[in-house]
């Protein structure tokens, strides 16, 4: 009997410990075991990164309803704010029964930053007048740094059907890069999800805080002369852009690029493979947007650091929120 008590209290005193690993290279808990003192279940963190959102998505509105009188579009996107926000607000209230409300929830922040990317132009216009842009002195920029601007030669240099097909996917595949990094954490990595949700949206509200501040839309007038009508995919990326980007503004540092490193950076760690993968994915983003002249090149450089820095001081933010609130945000 005592034999049988003493391999019972061996297991208990082991049990903690087990419970606390964590994986090879620091990180946070193993996913699945309970950790002491602290809420795993997945979005329990989500919280912070509603706020960041809804915080967004609320004074946005009320300055369009101030300046309402500017016309119906201002009326139009604080009503899709407002709306936005309860949506968060409710959602976050009462969790979701059903699966497709829980897609939902965990794709939210994909419909945010398409909501607030195409406000810029509205903010623009606001603060500059209706129709100024600062694209003559990003161009000046980039000729200042590479001579002659890559996006007038990028296509002459690799023309034809062939590679205006490739480049033009290549520059697409930065919406499924977000969904499946989003679908991943979900489903991989539960309780790392409010992290990623706060980095993810509050890197993108500084970018379109960038983009108001100095509004440029890029190169499309060059685009719309060098690229042959005959490439289906580049007709497909102008369908987007006639209703998912803003009048003016959201080019410099380019969001497409500077968002797929802060995502980068939030999938840490991965192995070879994936990783090998997404920075595959991340260079022919920044090849692809001068070869179709979506982009100034000086956007997709800039695009780069500012993602980095962007990650580390929002990632800084939930740490540091994280020392105040210690066992989630509910």
């Amino acid at each position: 009997m005592s034999r049988s008590g003493d391999r019972t209290n061996k297991s208990d005193a082991v049990a903690p410990a087990a419970r606390s690993r964590r994986p090879p290279g620091g990180g946070g808990p193993v996913a699945g075991l309970a950790v002491p003192g602290r809420v795993t279940r997945p979005g329990a963190d989500a919280p912070r990164a509603d706020g960041v959102a809804v915080g967004y998505l609320l004074v946005a509105a009320v300055v369009f309803l101030v300046h309402a009188g500017a016309g119906v579009r201002f009326i139009e996107q604080a009503a899709v704010n407002v709306a936005g926000a309860v949506a968060i607000c409710w959602s976050a209230a009462r969790p979701p029964r059903s699966r497709a409300g829980s897609v939902v929830r965990a794709f939210y922040p994909l419909a945010f930053i398409g909501v607030a990317y195409v406000q810029v132009g509205l903010f623009a216009e606001l603060i500059y007048g209706a129709g100024v842009s600062f694209d003559p002195l990003v161009a000046a920029w980039d000729r200042a740094l590479f001579g002659r601007s890559p996006h007038l030669w990028a296509y002459d240099l690799l023309p034809g059907r062939f590679w205006g097909e490739l480049m033009h996917g290549l520059y697409l595949l930065y919406f499924p890069l977000l969904f499946f990094a989003i679908l991943y954490v979900r489903l991989r990595r539960p309780a790392e999800y409010g992290r990623f949700a706060f980095v993810f949206i509050g890197s993108f509200v500084t970018f379109v805080a960038i983009f108001i501040a100095l509004p440029a839309t890029g190169p499309l007038e060059y685009r719309a002369q060098a690229i042959p009508e005959e490439i289906a995919l580049s007709r497909f990326v102008d369908f987007l852009y006639g209703f998912g980007i803003p009048s003016v503004g959201g080019a410099l540092p380019s969001s497409h690029l500077g968002q797929s490193i802060v995502v980068f950076l939030l999938l840490r760690p991965m192995r070879n493979g994936p990783r090998i993968l997404v920075l595959a994915v991340i260079a022919g983003i920044a090849v692809s947007m001068v070869y179709g002249s979506m982009h100034y090149a000086i956007d997709a450089v800039t695009g780069i650091p500012a993602g980095i820095a962007l990650y580390y001081l929002w990632d800084g933010a939930w740490r540091a929120s994280g020392r105040v609130v210690r066992d989630g945000d509910g």
